[in-house]
């Protein structure tokens, strides 16, 4: 499964870049590709990320750190799925919508923090 840990890595390093060197235009891109899908798809293919990478964590030098990204993505898949309260629509709003480019920015720095560190400790 060391695949799926390459290619989560080269997505969240790809993605970090994008949000770093141009925060507007990629959350744009980000929004098109969220309102074209059901809330149930994008919670069900969290919840698959999250499965898959709880079944990768053998090929990581570090497991905790893939076992703690694949709970936090089986979290978000069911919160999104169940949606209490509006949050996915809610959550949307702030990240497409409140949320500033230097807050945006940062979230590309972890992005690219996460994705290089799933990169260099996958065997």
């Amino acid at each position: 499964m060391a695949w799926f840990l390459f290619l989560m890595s080269i997505i969240y390093i790809a993605f970090g870049c994008s949000a770093i060197l141009a925060p507007r235009e990629t959350k744009e891109n980000m929004r098109l590709l969220t309102d074209k899908g059901d809330r149930r798809i994008w919670a069900a293919v969290a919840g698959i990320a999250g499965i898959l990478f709880l079944f990768s964590y053998s090929a990581s030098s570090h497991p905790w750190i893939i076992v703690l990204v694949g709970i936090l993505a089986l979290i978000k898949g069911g919160v999104f799925f169940v949606n209490p309260g509006g949050i996915y629509e809610k959550t949307l709003q702030w990240y497409y919508g409140d949320q500033s480019e230097e807050t945006y920015r940062i979230h590309g720095i972890a992005a690219l923090i996460l994705g290089t560190v799933i990169f260099c400790w996958t065997v």
